[in-house]
């Protein structure tokens, strides 16, 4: 690792800022053709270079720079500038130029009458990208609709669905919508079952169905979900858990204490399942034994 490091320091040492993001050097970059083969790995290893030493804030210097020369707005530049900008934790500009490039391949795919599938793989980026870092559950909503509509009669439907189901548990449990959180509940599995109606075999979405039955107080009908998750994947240890927190709600602890430790055979070091056994030998009253266990 000392080595590499070293090397990567040097490297960076012969990019220098003022030179990445000198107007000729930029404008070199825009204009290199990748159908030279010399002049192509030139643009890859500038890139690949800034990327190693983690450099996101001068590669999204580069990008913009790129962008403002280039002829007319080029969406490859606009896509990988929003990348770098997420690398540099600069979400909402990132969102902002993501829309932008969304905006721009909607209106080529017009004029063109064609449709790019790698639009809706873009919506439901832009959508994942307000969950997990901005928190705009609203946006993320109306991207994944864009996508669900786009994506229909295709493969990636299913997951669409599957993401608005999830956006729409998110509101349940943090949003401020002015629906009911048994609406909101509704509305998640409603779509969830729909993802399993488009693809069966993904167990991801038995499994949040599942969890959002528990969360309605529907024990029956996620026992059912959670039991086809595992029949579909038998090596998560996250829906053997909800199997055995949902045997626990049912007041069933022997048949969860059961699972668990048939489970801990398999996943011997997972600590959510370790400490759920902590809890369920407590209850029996074996704490000494709890304790051993677990340590």
């Amino acid at each position: 690792m000392g080595n590499k490091e070293s090397q990567f320091n040097g490297r960076s040492d012969d990019i220098k800022t003022s030179q990445v993001l000198d107007s000729n050097f930029v404008k070199s970059f825009v204009e290199l053709s990748d159908e030279d083969d010399n002049l192509g790995w030139e643009k890859f290893q500038i890139i690949s270079i800034l990327t190693n030493i983690r450099q996101y804030r001068l590669l999204s210097g580069l990008y913009d720079k790129a962008l403002r020369i280039a002829k007319k707005d080029d969406n490859f530049f606009g896509q990988q500038l929003s990348l770098s900008l997420i690398c540099d934790n600069r979400y909402s500009r990132a969102t902002k130029m993501l829309q932008k490039c969304i905006l721009q391949k909607e209106e080529e795919e017009n004029n063109q009458n064609k449709f790019d599938e790698s639009l809706i793989s873009e919506y439901l980026h832009l959508a994942r990208l307000q969950i997990e870092q901005l928190g705009d559950l609203e946006l993320a909503e109306s991207a994944t609709l864009k996508a669900i509509t786009l994506s229909s009669g295709t493969w990636l439907s299913g997951r669409c669905h599957l993401l608005l189901a999830m956006i729409f548990g998110l509101k349940a449990q943090y949003g401020n919508s002015l629906c009911s959180k048994k609406d909101l509940i509704a509305e998640s599995i409603k779509y969830y079952e729909k993802a399993i109606e488009l693809d069966p075999h993904d167990d991801t979405a038995h499994l949040y169905c599942a969890l959002e039955y528990a969360n309605s107080r529907d024990f029956e009908r996620a026992k059912e979900y959670c039991q086809a998750a595992l029949s579909l994947n038998t090596e998560n240890p996250f829906a053997i858990m909800l199997l055995a927190l949902i045997f626990t709600a049912r007041k069933d602890y022997k048949g969860a204490l059961e699972l668990v430790i048939n489970a801990l055979n398999d996943f011997p070091s997972h600590y959510g399942l370790l400490v759920l056994r902590l809890k369920l030998e407590a209850r029996y009253g074996r704490v000494e034994e709890a304790f051993t266990n677990f340590t």
